[in-house]
């Protein structure tokens, strides 16, 4: 069949026009692809979702919030979380009906556990007792201590303010430190041994009680030694 000049040239232009459809459909798919990780991520409600500084997406909380992938969850205080420490090294959050341990930077869940918090490396393995180390070496919220039994102990709690009425943690991922007022009347610590029942009240730790040293033995003298951190009940000379 022959085909004249203007339908070559017809077919010609159809050709490139499906061909530039081809081309377009492909990039389309290529974007669909390439779709921001943070796109339909709400973060519970509770928090932005954006890039960590290793380029990571994760969920940015608001105040009183942790980061648990993409879903911000309320640090529960009280009275869920309030025995649950995660070995010291961790913040615990109430998720799914359950404690959750978000363990610090450096630190993990156990195996096949939620609860508690062990270091990803052991800074003292091999090392004899009394030998200085860094709970976490390298990290913002790294701590001077000593080796015992194969562990750092700490000098110190990272980024402690010194007032009994703020929790205090240390966030490895933003390098920051965070002072959480303890609630009205939340229990607190005076430092004291010889005082207990502290609360806080208007960020003041205070309306102690005298510890009871008493031993309920009527030839003994009961008293509260402060110095020592100990009761002592001393015999009574004039007991018969």
């Amino acid at each position: 069949m022959r085909i004249g000049r203007r339908s070559f040239s017809g077919l010609i232009v159809v050709a490139i026009m499906a061909a530039a459809l081809a081309g377009f459909s492909g990039c389309r798919i290529g974007y669909e692809e390439r779709r921001d990780p943070c796109d339909d991520v709400t973060c519970s409600g509770h928090g932005v979702c954006g890039t960590s500084m290793e380029g990571e997406e994760l969920c940015l909380c608001d105040e009183g919030y942790v980061s648990y992938g993409f879903e911000c969850l309320w640090w529960d205080r009280d009275p869920l979380c309030a025995w649950e420490s995660c070995s010291g090294h961790g913040k615990c959050v109430y998720r799914d009906s359950q404690l959750i341990c978000l363990c610090d930077h450096g630190y993990h869940n156990p195996p096949e556990e939620v609860i508690g918090c062990l270091p990803d490396a052991l800074p003292c393995e091999g090392e004899v007792d009394g030998t200085p180390c860094e709970t976490e070496p390298g990290a913002f919220c790294s701590v001077s201590g000593v080796c015992e039994e194969q562990q750092c102990r700490p000098d110190s709690i990272p980024c402690d303010d010194d007032d009994p009425c703020t929790t205090d943690f240390c966030d490895d991922v933003y390098d920051a430190c965070s002072n959480i007022p303890l609630p009205e009347g939340g229990a607190c610590d005076d430092g004291l041994f010889c005082t207990v029942g502290e609360v806080c009240t208007d960020g003041v730790c205070g309306n102690s009680e005298p510890r009871n040293c008493l031993d309920e033995d009527p030839c003994t003298t009961d008293t509260c030694d402060e110095e020592a951190d100990t009761c002592v009940n001393d015999p009574d000379p004039g007991c018969p």
